[in-house]
């Protein structure tokens, strides 16, 4: 079987070591990856041709509506051109006899699903659509609805919660479990002093509905709120990633909360984990319905959560050791922030918790180890999946 993983720009930045795990997961079943990056990146190096576990390839994400289709059956060619090239010692174009130059297409982010489902139609392949928002499962709703794959395309969601609602909104048969999973990690944590600078990672949305009312008014009460636990006494040190600090006024809020100095914006921030899992705080500051591996990253290594309760994402609850917040004003981040600086072993006991949680629930091979069922069950019966035990659906393929 032949797997074309396809993310957008946005969601590459954010979760490079989730699409790591996953090629990873499929090569192990057997699934032969090519891994599609956006030509809107930049410069992208894809000389050194085959890695360990994909083949890099590169794919016209910024064109205009109209051309598609056109950009579409331009990476279909370049795919069979290479697929051909591999296969040449066997026979070149016989090798591809019988085969499609791809099974499934497997889109992750907002940006690549209209892509994806326009690369199924020209490969005659499968696609599977990863969802992670809670406004993503509405524009998948209208690319399914629309893409003339049939039974073909499946979604795909992160946890439960989100499930629900994409069944809800798409169908029982539509949408499946693929929950996102993390590596535990070992962090030794010294304990904080009072006069100890408190580091919080502040997670802001970088989607468009980041940007709604209640996107940018609750990003605003979070700062309100890091400013007021600073008038207590207490310094902060607050790291932003630009991507998502690009949609906000973020210097000028902090100039106006006298925050200036202790904020730092840096690109690439979340897709540097071994850094961020060191701050004392992640802050998750909208209920948004997004999902985040980051946050799985920092429960495993047992730093200090404080969310917004959100519906939509299973993770951010009391019982996994998370201060969740039901009241998200200035005023309730500000008394949030000083409960967890006033109490060290409740923050002890909740960070175990997390780390139990992820362990146990949300180990790193549960998304791989869903998705192969999934391409399974989409792609033509006569694949190469090899299907472990693990892999395997209790009365066979789904």
């Amino acid at each position: 079987m032949r797997a074309l993983i396809l993310p957008d720009a946005g969601f590459l930045a954010r979760e490079q070591a989730l699409i790591a795990r996953l090629e990873i997961g499929l090569a192990d079943e057997g699934v032969r990856v090519v891994h599609a990056m956006p030509r809107s990146l930049g410069q992208v190096d894809v000389s050194g041709g085959s890695s360990l576990y994909s083949t890099p390839a590169v794919y016209a994400d910024d064109g205009l509506p109209l051309t598609l289709t056109l950009r579409a059956g331009a990476l279909a060619r370049l795919l069979e051109r290479g697929a051909m090239s591999e296969g040449g010692r066997a026979g070149g174009r016989a090798a591809l006899a019988g085969s499609r130059v791809i099974d499934v297409v497997h889109c992750f982010g907002v940006d690549s699903m209209k892509f994806g489902v326009a690369m199924a139609r020209q490969c005659g392949s499968a696609a599977l659509i990863e969802l992670w928002t809670r406004e993503h499962v509405d524009v998948a709703a209208k690319i399914v609805t629309r893409s003339g794959l049939g039974g073909r395309v499946l979604c795909i969601a992160p946890d439960e919660k989100l499930l629900a609602v994409a069944r809800g909104v798409l169908g029982e048969r539509r949408v499946e479990l693929a929950s996102w999973g993390v590596h535990v990690v070992d962090v030794i944590r010294a304990d904080k002093e009072d006069a100890d600078p408190v580091s919080v990672m502040l997670v802001l949305s970088g989607e468009r509905a980041g940007r709604s009312a209640l996107g940018v008014k609750q990003a605003r009460a979070a700062l309100e709120g890091l400013a007021a636990f600073a008038r207590a006494g207490r310094e902060v040190l607050i790291f932003v990633e630009a991507s998502a600090a690009a949609g906000y006024p973020i210097s000028k809020w902090g100039a106006e909360l006298g925050l200036s100095h202790a904020i730092t914006i840096i690109p690439g921030l979340e897709a540097r984990r071994d850094l961020l899992v060191q701050a004392d705080l992640l802050m998750v500051a909208q209920s948004l319905g997004e999902h985040r591996t980051l946050l799985l990253d920092a429960m495993s290594a047992q730093m200090g959560v404080l969310a917004v309760a959100d519906p939509c994402v299973g993770a951010i609850d009391d019982a996994h050791g998370v201060r969740v917040l039901t009241d998200a004003t200035p005023k309730g981040w500000g008394e949030a922030l000083e409960r967890w600086a006033a109490q060290p072993e409740e923050n002890t006991a909740r960070a175990r918790r997390s780390r139990a949680y992820v362990a146990e629930k949300r180990p790193g091979f549960s998304h791989s180890v869903a998705v192969v069922r999934a391409y399974a069950r989409i792609a033509d019966v006569h694949n190469e999946l090899r299907l472990t035990p693990e892999t395997q659906s209790p009365g066979g393929v789904a």
